[in-house]
């Protein structure tokens, strides 16, 4: 399979078990297994972005600019601290769209993330109507590339269930 294929099937997996295995099968054609944090993000950038087609590479500039601004704000806070600043690693408890989102926030600021979950699948399907915010949120980190049918800004009222936001945030954690 090329990379393209392999990317593709991370980008359709509907499930945990599949985000997981078709990521890793990303990472070991490229010879990334042994990176973390944003080291996977640069790689898949330099590495992936040439391989691929116009719809699976517009996810990037978008998680760049996520990137790029915790860098700022990072960096400013590191101004106001005594000594060297060095990214730290952060355990986050629990894969539910809160966990999920605190480690794409800690990985977008430079920390190496690990994130445990007792359950292997997404089982949650309860419908959550969305604040502006929220689905704006969602958007910024990868809802209009993994969830394309989502009607991201034409309807006046944010609907997705809790299973498509873990989704949503598992895959961008993983390019993270």
């Amino acid at each position: 399979p090329t990379v393209r294929s392999m990317f593709q099937a991370f980008y359709d997996a509907d499930d945990v078990s599949s985000v997981l295995v078709s990521f890793s099968a990303v990472l070991e054609s490229m010879n990334a297994k042994d990176e973390n944090g944003l080291q996977v993000f640069a790689r898949l950038e330099e590495r992936l972005v040439p391989e691929l087609n116009f719809r699976q590479k517009t996810i990037f500039p978008s998680l760049r600019a996520e990137i790029n601004k915790r860098t700022e704000m990072v960096a400013d806070m590191s101004r106001d601290t005594v000594g060297d600043r060095k990214s730290g690693e952060v355990l986050i408890s629990g894969g539910g769209p809160c966990g999920l989102r605190a480690a794409i926030e800690s990985a977008l600021c430079g920390m190496t993330v690990t994130c445990i979950e007792k359950r292997d699948a997404f089982s949650r399907v309860n419908v959550l109507t969305l604040f502006p915010q929220t689905n704006g949120d969602l958007v910024s980190l990868g809802l209009k590339y993994f969830c394309p049918t989502h009607p991201v800004l034409d309807d006046p009222v944010f609907a997705l269930s809790t299973r498509q936001i873990q989704l949503v945030y598992l895959k961008t954690a993983c390019m993270l």
